[in-house]
């Protein structure tokens, strides 16, 4: 277990360094000509005994292009240069700011809870909680600090931790395209898989622990929470099958939409059900997202069992919900991705007839077993797994509802001490989206200021102007800036909209201060302010 961020971080570091054939700068060039759509990701397979982790390197590449494909990936693979210690701390700083930009945005940060609760009950969705959340987030802010002091032993590490998945026993090699592209495939496919050597990984316990809390609080920047109950449904007494997706649309439909949307003023609440490996057999999960309330909230979880108790429903209602299941099923999933999913349920034990009697108990629902989940609803608001992810003021003010408390700022205290880069103001603008400079430097976002990168820091002048250009916002009167001598012309305006908007803010002396650097708790305060002003 002990090694997995290691792996994780391997991942995420092939094609953000070079090789022993090429610069990183090269390798981007050659990847975007062959590799499209390329991802090196830590996946896993369930099944019926558990999970298997697995490495997978998966992309799309037109016939004639293949031969160059394999190649590349043969460099990627077994040729990336682990050792070139500051493109691998500059790598890692990247992917950190990354994940802090990923919690400041409210959903992206709800994938991380909602994923967190089902860890509490189920080992495969523990070990991918483990491997790429807040745990490892942690991680990542810790390595920081490796490379700096032992830049060597970190590097080695990572290149050993690769070097125990590069064998040749149990690889599985999955391809889908013409005949023609078979014969490609199988021309070609033995370059990818040069490198491996012969031997086996031995077996081991990758699962960390699952979560001995049963409620917890995570807290980022913002006005509005996202609430989570999960239950298992083997504790809550119901099946996974394909009634529960016709069952989850009309009672999100007819009771959680009604009174935690319209009533209460989420933007969104739903009732979910995942699919568990192993033993488990699933679990339910109630949702409101970017909800200004907690308390009440969860009190509306628990009167769902209450109103179905009372609920009058026919069969032709029931029906209705039915035919909006089966088709999102069975919609085609056209040819190419057809055939990779048909691949993937192979390797997890998944035949046709399983999928047809999916189908067949979606049909199946009824009026009684609707009403009849009444039951599981009232055991799944005494027993269920609480999450809410907001605010620390409205957090602070439930504080008894939770057992634990996860602050997502006090983990990377140092990130709001230091200026703020181009590189980590568009990770945090785009919600943590892969590449986020280069997308909006693409897009003309910087075209105002000369000669900027990703580590260059950003002036508050220069962030006023950002905002300015990206969020519509109310113009006032001409404000009073005492130090306006010192904000550059093409500035002026930018900084009185975001003063006047209050998305920043002047001194007690009435200055701004246009040339000292931005923080990251600048933009969490602009992102806090949008999100208000989306709501009044």
């Amino acid at each position: 277990v002990d090694e997995l961020h290691y792996l994780k971080l391997f991942t995420s570091l092939l094609g953000k360094v070079g090789t022993e054939n090429y610069t990183a700068e090269e390798l981007n060039v050659l990847i975007t000509r062959y590799l499209s759509g390329v991802s090196v990701s830590a996946g896993s397979i369930g099944h019926d005994d558990g999970y298997d982790p697995y490495i997978s390197v998966t992309w799309q590449s037109l016939n004639e292009d293949y031969e160059g494909a394999v190649r590349l990936v043969n460099e990627l693979l077994y040729k990336s240069d682990m050792n070139d210690y500051e493109t691998v701390k500059d790598a890692v700083t990247s992917i950190r700011a990354s994940m802090r930009g990923s919690f400041s945005s409210g959903l992206t940060a709800f994938s991380t809870q909602t994923m967190r609760a089902v860890a509490s009950l189920d080992e495969e969705t523990a070990y991918h909680n483990y491997i790429g959340g807040i745990e490892y987030y942690q991680f990542l802010i810790n390595a920081s600090k490796t490379l700096e002091d032992d830049p060597e032993a970190f590097c080695e590490k990572i290149t050993q931790t690769a070097e125990k998945l590069m064998v040749r026993d149990g690889v599985n090699v999955l391809y889908a395209g013409d005949a023609e592209g078979v014969a490609v495939f199988e021309d070609n496919i033995e370059t990818a898989l040069s490198g491996l050597v012969p031997g086996t990984i031995e077996p081991a316990d990758y699962a960390p622990e699952t979560y001995a809390h049963s409620s917890e609080a995570i807290i980022i920047n913002s006005p509005v929470q996202f609430n989570v109950l999960l239950a298992s449904l083997d504790e809550i007494g119901m099946e996974y099958n394909g009634k529960v997706l016709p069952l989850s649309l009309l009672l999100s439909d007819k009771y959680l939409i009604p009174v935690i949307r319209h009533d209460i003023g989420a933007y969104e609440a739903a009732l979910t059900f995942v699919e568990t490996s192993g033993e488990g057999n699933g679990a339910a999960a109630l949702i409101s997202i970017n909800d200004p309330s907690v308390t009440e909230t969860f009190e509306a979880y628990e009167g769902l069992a209450d109103y179905l108790e009372g609920m009058e429903l026919t069969q032709d209602e029931v029906d209705s919900y039915i035919v909006k299941a089966y088709s999102a099923q069975a919609m085609p999933a056209g040819e190419l991705n057809g055939a990779r999913l048909a691949m993937h349920d192979r390797l997890s034990g998944k035949i046709g007839e399983d999928k047809l009697d999916f189908l067949r108990e979606i049909k199946s629902l009824t009026v009684e077993d609707v009403k009849n989940a009444g039951e599981a609803f009232k055991h799944a608001a005494e027993t269920g797994f609480r999450s809410t992810l907001g605010g620390a003021q409205i957090i602070g003010e439930h504080s008894g509802l939770y057992e634990v408390f996860v602050d997502i700022a006090a983990l990377d205290p140092e990130a709001a001490l230091s200026p703020l880069t181009f590189g980590e103001l568009s990770s945090l603008l785009a919600g943590g989206q892969d590449g986020a400079f280069e997308i909006l430097e693409a897009a003309g976002a910087f075209a105002l200021f000369d000669d900027i990168t990703a580590d260059s820091e950003v002036s508050r002048e220069q962030l006023a102007a950002l905002i300015a250009g990206m969020i519509p916002l109310d113009e006032g009167d001409v404000l009073e800036i005492s130090d306006i001598g010192d904000i550059s012309e093409w500035a002026l305006e930018p900084v009185n909209l975001v003063v006047g908007n209050e998305m920043m803010a002047l001194d007690e002396n009435g200055a701004f201060y246009p040339q000292e650097p931005a923080y990251a708790s600048d933009v969490q305060t602009i992102l806090t302010r949008v999100m208000e002003m989306s709501g009044e």
